[in-house]
C-alpha cells in the first residue's frame, strides 16, 4: 500500500451486532468497546478512551442522521485496524441537536495517527448518506449487513474486493 492509500480494515459478520438496546450513549459506547475487544481490535481500555473523547469534544462522533462513528486515538489500547457495527432500532441519544437519535454505531480502531485520520475521513464519507441508515436498520442478519456495506467499503479503499 502506498502512503496515500487508505488503510485496510478488518470487517466481517463477527464484527456486527443487530437490534441491541442501550439506555444512553455511554452504554452504547461500552457495548462497542466490548465488541472491538472481543474481535481483537483493541484492549478493554479502549472503551474508556472513546468515552473520554466524547466527554471532551461532545457529540461530534455523530457523523450523519442516526449514525455515530465512535473511536479514540491510536495507542497502547489499539491492536489492529478494525471496524464494527451495532444497530439500535429504538435509537440512542448522543446529544446531537440535528442527528439524534443514533440508530447505527460504527466503531473504529487504527494503529497509527495517519491511518486514524484517513479511516475517519473515509468512514464518515461512507456513512454520510440518509439511505444507508434505513438499509442498515432493515437488515436481518450480520452477513446481510456486511454484504450491504462491503461495496461501499471497497469503494472507499477500506476493504479488498
Amino acid at each position: 500500500m502506498n502512503a496515500q492509500a487508505t488503510p485496510e480494515l478488518q470487517f466481517d459478520p463477527t464484527s456486527v451486532r443487530l437490534a441491541e438496546h442501550a439506555l444512553d450513549w455511554r452504554q452504547a459506547v461500552g457495548q462497542m468497546g466490548e465488541l472491538l475487544a472481543e474481535r481483537g481490535f483493541a484492549k478493554r481500555g479502549y472503551t474508556s478512551n472513546m468515552v473520554r473523547v466524547i466527554e471532551r469534544f461532545g457529540p461530534y462522533v455523530v457523523v450523519g442522521p442516526g449514525v455515530a462513528l465512535v473511536h479514540a486515538r491510536p495507542g497502547e489500547e489499539t491492536i489492529e485496524n478494525g471496524l464494527a457495527v451495532i444497530t439500535y432500532p429504538e435509537g440512542v441519544g448522543f446529544g446531537h441537536a440535528r442527528y439524534d437519535p443514533v440508530k447505527v454505531v460504527v466503531g473504529m480502531t487504527a494503529t497509527s495517527a495517519s491511518e486514524h485520520l484517513k479511516l475517519i475521513a473515509a468512514l464518515a464519507k461512507t456513512f454520510d448518506n440518509d439511505a444507508v441508515l434505513g438499509e442498515l436498520i432493515a437488515v436481518e442478519s450480520s452477513e446481510e449487513l456486511v454484504e450491504l456495506l462491503k461495496p461501499r467499503l471497497v469503494a472507499a479503499g477500506l476493504l479488498i474486493a
